[in-house]
């Protein structure tokens, strides 16, 4: 009949059988000796003279023939049962890694070889950083990384019954995590004929270099495209209102919009900046300065406005006065700019004065003084009459710009330019001016100087 040994489940480890390969020779014999081939799970090593080996577990029968006892006939049979050589599995390969948002995704294929044992987890660690992921299959996902920081990574199996982790993988390729941009930050809007250039700032890259910025019109969705600040948008509709947003893309794609930038009319001027404004008998002198933007068109002319009574008076450049008023009445104003396709903005309203028949305050003081021109015995100056009350202006003279000032001149009200006649060539003056009234003197100017030709 067949018999079929099994290895039997025992509560104990079986002795190993440790004996001569040819029990019925010495040891060391090499009379009629032929090598056998070794155990299962030890190295093939061809054997030359008799020497212990380790077979594992046996089994022996013994066949006694029936009628024969008085002989005691009988013959061993040995059945060598093999044991399971558990090793470490074999590496990993094909490692493949994709980056993402502060991870990547690794992909494998399972080793040719667990080792005997069924695959229980791979682990998966990142270089640099030491950043480990484990699963039971591909692709397994390392998270915690650091946007833009190039990683690659490398995948050890381990195997069921414990013997260890199997060596790691080659290297996947390299890959840097990373995320859309951040948000830019919103400069300035300035309008122009049809058009508008909007300024930024960058915000974080995401990990990824930034590859362009959108900005883009509300109303109308108008966009325009470049790789840095300022960036112009074209076609817009002269006298409609804009604001502007700017989103940054990188290789992973466009990130959140700035806030919106301030509101600009393409095609007006913007509004001019308020000065000063001072009063006199039944009328103000008001100064500003020009706007930023002329809205693609040059300014022909600014108007400004009371408050109350809306009474205006309109010229070319600052300052202005406005006549009409009522002395005893305190009085705001604001300026606008006008150019060929209409007027913008309004200025902030101006300081509040007080239009009256006397003077009650110092008028205000000149200012930009100037040296304009010479010649070999003189100087020219000008400067900004910023007064309305003035009775005169005072106009100093020193030779080293710091002490000795006399006065040379008394030009008078609204006043603003001054020639020095009778002065030595190649000579350098320091002069200063102020205006006067019943009440007093204003400031002076800074100090400017002037040298006559040789």
């Amino acid at each position: 009949m067949a018999i079929r040994p099994t290895a039997p489940v025992l509560p104990f480890q079986i002795p190993q059988s440790n004996r001569l390969l040819d029990v019925t020779t010495p040891a060391g014999s090499t009379v009629n000796f032929l090598p056998v081939p070794p155990p299962i799970g030890i190295p093939a090593v061809a054997q030359s003279t008799n020497v212990m080996t380790n077979f594992g577990w046996e089994y022996v029968w013994h066949c006694h023939l029936l009628g024969h006892e008085e002989n005691d006939m009988m013959r061993p049979l040995v059945l060598q049962v093999a044991q399971a050589v558990v090793l470490l599995p074999g590496a990993p390969t094909g490692v493949t890694a994709t980056g993402g948002n502060a991870q990547a995704v690794v992909s494998f294929t399972a080793p040719a070889s667990n080792g005997g044992s069924p695959i229980t987890s791979y682990t998966v660690t990142s270089s640099p950083g030491g950043n480990t992921a484990t699963g039971t299959a591909s692709p397994i996902t390392v998270t915690g990384l650091t946007n833009g920081t190039a990683y690659t990574f490398t995948v050890r199996a381990t195997n069921k019954v414990g013997v260890g982790t199997g060596p790691a993988s080659s290297p996947s390729n390299s890959v840097t995590p990373a995320t859309v941009p951040g948000a830019p930050t919103i400069g300035t809007a300035t309008a122009g004929n049809a058009q508008a250039v909007v300024s930024f700032a960058p915000g974080s890259n995401g990990g990824s270099p930034i590859t362009s910025y959108t900005v883009t019109s509300s109303p109308g969705g108008i966009t325009a495209t470049g790789t840095a600040s300022p960036i112009t948008v074209t076609g817009l509709t002269n006298s409609t209102a804009y604001t502007f947003t700017v989103t940054a893309t990188n290789a992973v794609g466009t990130g959140p919009a700035s806030a919106p930038s301030n509101s600009v009319t393409p095609g007006l001027p913007g509004a001019p900046t308020i000065g000063t404004a001072a009063a006199g008998n039944a009328q103000a002198l008001v100064s500003f300065t020009a706007p930023a933007s002329n809205g693609g068109s040059p300014i022909t002319s600014y108007t400004v406005t009371s408050s109350p009574g809306g009474i205006t008076a309109t010229g070319t450049a600052s300052p202005m006065v406005v006549t009409g008023l009522t002395n005893g009445t305190p009085y705001t104003f604001t300026v606008t700019a006008t150019n060929a396709v209409g007027t913008g903005p309004a200025s902030a309203p101006s300081n509040s004065v007080t239009p009256s028949a006397k003077p009650t305050t110092a008028p205000a003081a000149p200012t930009n003084l100037t040296f304009v021109s010479s010649t070999t015995n003189s100087i020219t100056l000008s400067w900004t009459d910023n007064a309305i009350t003035e009775v005169n202006f005072q106009l100093q003279r020193s030779s080293n710009g710091t002490t000795g000032w006399a006065t040379i001149a008394r030009p008078a009200a609204n006043t603003t330019t001054y020639t020095n006649t009778g002065r030595k060539p190649n000579t350098t003056y320091y002069y200063r001016v102020r205006t006067h009234n019943s009440v007093g003197n204003s400031a002076w100017t800074s100090v400017v100087s002037g040298t006559t030709l040789p």
